[in-house]
């Protein structure tokens, strides 16, 4: 997993520079360095019990996120249907 982490960081490093921008590459940069001192220190001998933990806190929070987004998702689906409806006349 650590390998596929890197390489997702390596591409969104070389899109940045690509595109000249500078703020994402200092980011990723930034946190690929905490990443991997962290997983080469002190993360080997940890144990993780529970990789997934939901609390009624963490369903309201997804609950607010679906209800917020609902309208947009189908408004952007309206938009794209009146769209194709007016270009196949």
């Amino acid at each position: 997993m650590l390998v596929v982490e890197i390489l997702i960081a390596a591409y969104i490093i070389y899109i940045s520079i690509r595109a000249k921008r500078y703020l994402p590459v200092l980011l990723v940069f930034l946190q690929s360095v905490i990443m991997l001192s962290f997983e080469f220190t002190s993360g080997r001998g940890m144990q993780i019990e529970h990789s997934l933990f939901v609390d009624k806190f963490s369903i309201i929070m997804a609950l607010i996120v679906v209800v917020s987004e609902a309208p947009s998702v189908f408004t952007r689906s309206d938009i794209s249907r009146n769209i194709t409806s007016t270009t196949r006349r």
